[in-house]
């Protein structure tokens, strides 16, 4: 925002490797969702950043990206609700994230969920927008707060007259939902 005032925070992991240094999650969740880690690893990150967000005072919004397995496969709606009771974490201050592939997987399934994440008075929003399948029917079926734009439209919406077309659009599409 250009008052410099934070509106909230998004809780990033990197693995630290002692010889290759920080190691981006695009090359390592994968292994993690193969070999079932995914969903110790998501627990832990919901929690520390429930944790992170009381403790910092600010009471903004702290965005957690959810991996399509540990959502359609764990139980997040319990993982969630024990992490905002362990720390006290007001619901409307975290806002999980997760892509389109997730909607893909399993409709019916992702609906129940987001329907009781929602319920939870947890906002969810739709990451990386437009790099998926873009099925635009669950903009309309699902109770989503926010729609994040993938970061190559926005790259490149200085450049190129069609891309800020195409964001100005889906920012309309957004707004009208």
């Amino acid at each position: 925002i250009l008052d410099g005032t934070v509106r909230g925070f998004e809780a990033l992991i990197r693995w630290k490797h002692p010889a290759r240094g920080y190691i981006p999650p695009l090359d390592f969740i994968k292994v993690a969702e193969e070999t079932g880690f995914i969903n110790v690893l998501g627990r832990w990150a919901i929690m520390q950043a429930c944790r992170d967000s009381v403790s910092n005072k600010l009471k903004v919004p702290v965005a957690v990206n959810i991996s399509p397995v540990q959502f359609l496969n764990g139980d997040i709606v319990k993982i969630v609700s024990e992490a905002l009771n362990k720390t006290g974490l007001q619901p409307n201050l975290l806002e999980l994230e997760v892509t389109e592939s997730t909607l893909i997987e399993d409709r019916a399934r992702a609906a129940d969920v987001f329907e009781k994440i929602a319920g939870l008075g947890i906002n969810l929003a739709i990451d990386d927008f437009g790099t998926g399948y873009s099925n635009l029917g669950y903009l309309a079926d699902l109770p989503f707060k926010k729609l994040k734009i993938d970061k190559t439209f926005i790259d490149r919406i200085e450049q190129d007259m069609h891309m800020a077309q195409i964001v100005s659009a889906i920012i309309a599409l957004a707004r009208a939902l």
